[in-house]
């Protein structure tokens, strides 16, 4: 409908709704990152209760994607964006009680497509600001069950976790066999709105270890490499080393000649 095409102005949308929408008959948006081609859609609104809203995908489209933009503050700009490939995915999407998201829905195609919306506890770690603290040497589960996915980025299912810094020689792995994943180490001194990068891994590619700094926060986004999976739930491990002596410049050995001396890799 006409009126649904503003941001001001969009459709409500609630646990337990099913809307459809016929994107021949949408008005035409041009994104602002251009990352596709002019596409038709609506306007939706939702109010945050922190819960996941689930999109069940009814009838999926058969010959493009559906692209979303999420706005929060105003209608000027948009804070997130994704892509649920040609439908093939439910779109899972997390919410804080107190906000309204304002989305607007797109796609190149003309055909008319259906959502079931459910509410579902939101799984843990589920946005930066409520990871999960891990700790060394005690394992923990990774579910994808009911998490979000980002294939501009190549991050699927993501989880967030945390822990402080104390100085230790720092690896996590998982010694299941499985789906191929990566994850990025971020530090923070101070909290989700501050976070720089450190590391990022593959589970294709060499082990990685790094030195943590005592007093120092450290935030690990963890996600598969690839969506095409079933619903996986995988033991991961924070494994922890104590420093030795020579690890870092400030901490290098004082040698004489003449002595021997040994070293570990």
């Amino acid at each position: 409908p006409q009126e649904f095409n503003n941001c001001q102005l969009p459709f409500e949308v609630a646990c337990g709704d099913t809307i459809s929408i016929n994107f021949s008959k949408a008005p035409t948006y041009l994104p602002e990152d251009n990352r596709n081609a002019p596409a038709n859609g609506y306007f939706i609104s939702l109010e945050g209760n922190d819960s996941t809203y689930v999109f069940n995908i009814v009838n999926p489209l058969q010959t493009a994607d559906i692209y979303y933009y999420v706005f929060t503050q105003d209608c000027e700009e948009y804070e997130t964006a994704g892509i649920i490939h040609q439908g093939v995915f439910d779109w899972v999407f997390h919410t804080e009680t107190g906000v309204t998201y304002k989305i607007l829905i797109v796609s190149e195609d003309a055909e008319e497509t259906s959502f079931e919306i459910s509410c579902t506890e939101s799984p843990s770690g589920a946005i930066c600001e409520k990871a999960q603290p891990i700790e060394c040497g005690i394992p923990f589960l990774y579910s994808t069950l009911n998490r979000t996915y980002d294939p501009e980025n190549f991050l699927h299912f993501g989880a967030w976790y945390t822990f402080a810094g104390t100085g230790d020689i720092i690896n996590l792995f998982s010694d299941t066999i499985g789906p191929a994943y990566t994850y990025a180490v971020y530090t923070s001194a101070e909290n989700c709105d501050s976070l720089n990068l450190l590391h990022r891994f593959f589970s294709n590619a060499e082990p990685i270890y790094w030195q943590t700094e005592t007093g120092i926060n450290y935030y690990i986004h963890l996600s598969l490499s690839s969506p095409d999976t079933e619903a996986e739930i995988l033991p991961f491990i924070l494994d922890c080393f104590e420093n030795e002596a020579g690890e870092s410049c400030i901490d290098a050995a004082l040698i004489s000649c003449g002595e021997t001396y040994t070293t570990s890799l």
